[in-house]
């Protein structure tokens, strides 16, 4: 799924996602047409990869390589609620949230397989959850913005973190999992590594959307920045 900002208003803005505390919460529950205006700000967005300057600039970082998904953005504020990358509250059943962990804040995607976007996003958008249909959805993290309540913390111990929060809340891998990731360097040899990477998700049937990279040692960024990219 594409990883790019808009703006949301309205109802459910108590609830922010954005800067470097940990989840706040209040006592209020959300509406199913609820908007939450600091979603889109807290979401970390990718940038294209530049082979020139992954051998250049880039060479000396370190990265975690894993696959592109094909599925619907979503932030768990760590209060109860899911959110759309433009802020819009994700209706899922209670079932399926009350199985992620309270008091942390995660980003990922909600997924069903490889070739099935179009079918994700139907079951996510109805206000009126499916049961049956989001018995097939996984939420697949790959970021926990806020580890400890603390901003700063590098990608690599954000990781970390995500991983603890559902092994501590005992959630179903069914229901949510940390997204698989490889170390990978920089360089030429890093190069080899995302090329050969990029064929294998390519090859599957049905085929994988590409390969992202997100720099080992940087801080979460919600905007556009070089340390995730798009393969």
């Amino acid at each position: 799924a594409k990883r790019s900002p808009a703006g949301g208003s309205g109802a459910g803005a108590k609830r922010p996602f954005g800067g470097g505390s940990g989840a706040t919460c209040n006592n209020s529950q959300p509406s199913k047409e609820a908007k939450n205006a600091g979603i889109s700000a807290g979401v970390a967005l990718a940038n294209v990869y530049d082979e020139a300057k992954f051998t250049g600039t880039w060479a000396h970082r370190k990265w975690f390589l894993s696959e592109k998904l094909d599925g619907m953005r979503a932030v768990w504020d760590g209060c109860g609620s899911l959110w759309s990358r433009e802020g819009g509250h994700i209706v899922a059943p209670q079932k399926f949230v009350d199985s992620l962990p309270r008091g942390v804040r995660l980003d990922g995607e909600l997924y069903v397989g490889r070739g099935r976007f179009t079918e994700v996003m139907s079951v996510c958008r109805n206000h009126t959850p499916d049961v049956a249909r989001w018995a097939e959805v996984c939420y697949i993290v790959f970021d926990a913005p806020a580890t400890g309540g603390k901003a700063g913390a590098p990608f690599r111990e954000r990781l970390a973190a995500a991983r603890k929060a559902l092994e501590t809340a005992g959630t179903p891998t069914s229901i949510a999992r940390v997204l698989d990731h490889s170390q990978c360097a920089g360089g030429l040899a890093g190069v080899a590594v995302v090329k050969a990477a990029l064929a294998r998700v390519l090859a599957l049937d049905p085929p994988g959307e590409g390969v992202m990279l997100s720099d080992a040692d940087a801080t979460h960024g919600g905007s556009s920045r070089t340390n995730m990219l798009k393969v």
